[in-house]
């Protein structure tokens, strides 16, 4: 990619600090949603969480609905 954005190799280290950066917040963002879902796991009445609850680690948390 270098050759037809050059300014790719020119910042290359800055780049991947930037993306270093970016890896260590979704991961600390993960950690968070995971421990809110243990404690909403913990404090269910039946076997199911809301649709709510799902979106809320979607949307806020980055979960995967794979998840």
């Amino acid at each position: 990619m270098g050759s037809v954005y050059p300014e790719l190799d020119n910042k290359s280290d800055y780049i991947q600090r930037i993306i270093q950066m970016e890896e260590e917040r979704f991961a600390s963002t993960l950690s968070q949603g995971m421990r809110l879902l243990e404690k909403e796991i913990a404090s269910l009445s039946s076997d199911k969480l809301s649709g709510d609850f799902i979106f809320k680690l979607y949307d806020t948390y980055g979960f995967f609905p794979s998840i």
